[in-house]
């Protein structure tokens, strides 16, 4: 159904994996991508953002949380060896 929002670019979804053996705070996480803040100004007051929302109610029972996040990309140069401490150590 969000696949019909006008000005959408993108949309992907999944559910939430935790890395240790805590449980995850979301079951699942939604990402939509717009263009501009214009394009999403106008999906949110469109019809079909309103028919999605009304959808996700059906079968978010657990309440959901909606927010929004200015990416930035990062050029990052291949042959660099990156070393990630997941567990914060």
């Amino acid at each position: 159904m969000a696949a019909k929002v006008p000005g959408l670019r993108r949309l992907t979804w999944g559910p939430c994996e935790s890395l240790g053996n805590a449980e995850p705070p979301h079951h699942m996480i939604a990402y939509m991508e717009f263009g501009s803040d214009d394009d999403l100004a106008a999906a949110l007051g469109s019809p079909e953002m309103k028919a999605a929302g009304r959808d996700l109610r059906e079968f978010a029972t657990g309440g959901t949380t909606m927010f929004t996040q200015r990416l930035v990309d990062v050029d990052v140069d291949v042959d660099v060896d990156v070393d990630v401490d997941v567990d914060g150590g």
